[in-house]
């Protein structure tokens, strides 16, 4: 019996091809992912971000009871509304005379005697100071208000290892309130530390109760948000744009009513007969005529 011998089978040199292929169409389908994921839809996207915050705010005000207690980083409380808080709040501790609120159409002062704030030479404060901090944060926290604390001392010298003179004192408290309100939950970056010692006194050092009295930290909460660098340079270069707008416009007006006289007289020379030379604004008068055929 004959045995059929083996077909011979030639080796494909194009199979590289498949796997090219295959790398090319994956290449492909990577970018067009990567195409449409990059491709948002703004508004879209504005709606969905509303919505989030609609249902969010109404589960909130469900929870909390208040809108006050929802308000957002970005939203300013009115000050009418923040001396009444205050007030409802303060008077749950017993402050004998030794805190006083004042308030006009820029800012809310509390000004707080530091005998209960601190300890003499000290810039921990006291419990009961605590206590008071943390209702005040608690007040604050939610708004966007920028808040200074603002520390006085009286004239009497002080010069410690801590603290060498009365400007390092009351800048040690008012750096002590501002950590301390950071801490219960206000934005650092809204709040600003300031010292002013000895030099700016409300009552008669010569007196124990004058000195108890220029004795303060006052904490000023402002009716607006804080202003950053950024937009303050924006406001200026702004300012300045105008300002150079109008030096423009004032410019070109005093060159048109300079061009404007001038071009109602302009001085000419006008030769006469013998040779002299007649400078006017009005050439062609008949006096000069007359003068010019004599």
């Amino acid at each position: 019996m004959l045995k059929r011998r083996p077909l011979e089978q030639k080796a494909g040199h194009e199979r590289w091809l498949v796997s090219y292929a295959d790398f090319i169409t994956l290449l492909f389908a990577f970018f067009v992912v990567m195409y449409s994921i990059s491709q948002v839809n703004e508004e879209k996207y504005r709606t969905l971000a509303e919505t989030l915050n609609i249902e969010f705010s109404e589960s909130g005000a469900e929870i909390g009871g208040s809108e006050e207690n929802i308000a957002g980083d970005d939203r300013i409380v009115e000050l009418d509304k923040l001396v009444n808080s205050i007030q409802e709040r303060l008077n749950e501790f017993p402050v004998d005379g030794r805190l006083s609120m004042s308030a006009n159409e820029n800012w809310v002062e509390l000004t707080l005697s530091t005998e209960m704030l601190f300890a003499s030479g000290s810039v921990i404060p006291k419990k009961e100071a605590q206590a008071i901090f943390s209702d005040l944060a608690d007040m604050l926290a939610p708004y966007a208000n920028e808040i200074q604390i603002i520390g006085h001392t009286d004239d009497v010298p002080i010069n410690t290892s801590e603290f060498r003179n009365n400007w390092s004192l009351s800048s040690g408290r008012a750096i002590s309130v501002v950590n301390y309100l950071a801490f219960e939950g206000i934005a650092p970056q809204r709040m600003s530390a300031i010292a002013y010692g000895e030099y700016r006194p409300i009552a008669d050092n010569t007196t124990e109760d004058g000195r108890r009295q220029n004795r303060r930290v006052v904490v000023r909460i402002a009716g607006h948000g804080v202003e950053t660098e950024q937009n303050a340079l924006d406001n200026s270069i702004v300012n300045l744009a105008v300002s150079r707008d109008v030096e423009v416009e004032a410019e070109v007006d005093q060159e048109s009513s300079v061009q404007t006289v001038q071009e109602e007289g302009v001085i000419q020379p006008v030769r006469l007969k013998g040779g002299d030379l007649l400078f006017t604004a009005d050439p062609d008068l008949p006096r000069l005529r007359e003068l010019d055929e004599e």
